[in-house]
């Protein structure tokens, strides 16, 4: 991780969440806050990068789609980067949500990253009381 920048994991992470709230049907997790947490510079960097590596993640696919860098992408994140990550946060923050609505008043997010919940919900301020754990670098990053 470099000085005064936020790590690459939470960068990704970021750009997976934006991809999928931008350009997914349906929504299984829509993070519309995620896009303003990197720049368009990083996520050009990023979309480049899951691209020009696909034979990474799968050289028949990277093959078969050679040619369509935008569909690449799309295969990319929809099957190898975020299926597990965006059904992880919607889990979770259902539940959240409604274990606030039984009354809990904390809430611990460990490996915060650029987690945008509180950014999201913001009318929850005074009834939540959320924790961010991560990196002071990546946590500086957001605020």
């Amino acid at each position: 991780m470099k000085q005064n920048e936020s790590s690459m994991t939470s960068l990704v992470s970021a750009f997976s969440r934006a991809y999928h709230s931008k350009f997914d049907t349906p929504k299984i997790f829509d993070d519309y806050v995620s896009r303003n947490l990197i720049s368009q510079e990083e996520f050009s960097t990023i979309s480049n990068s899951m691209i020009n590596g696909i034979s990474f993640f799968n050289s028949e696919i990277g093959q078969k789609f050679k040619e369509q860098p935008k569909e690449l992408l799309k295969w990319i994140t929809q099957v190898q980067l975020s299926p597990t990550p965006l059904a992880r946060a919607a889990y979770c923050e259902r539940v959240v949500l409604n274990e606030v609505n039984l009354g809990v008043e904390q809430y611990v997010i460990l490996g915060a990253g650029l987690d945008t919940f509180s950014f999201r919900y913001p009318e929850l301020t005074n009834t939540l009381i959320v924790y961010e754990i991560d990196h002071p670098t990546t946590q500086a990053f957001k605020n």
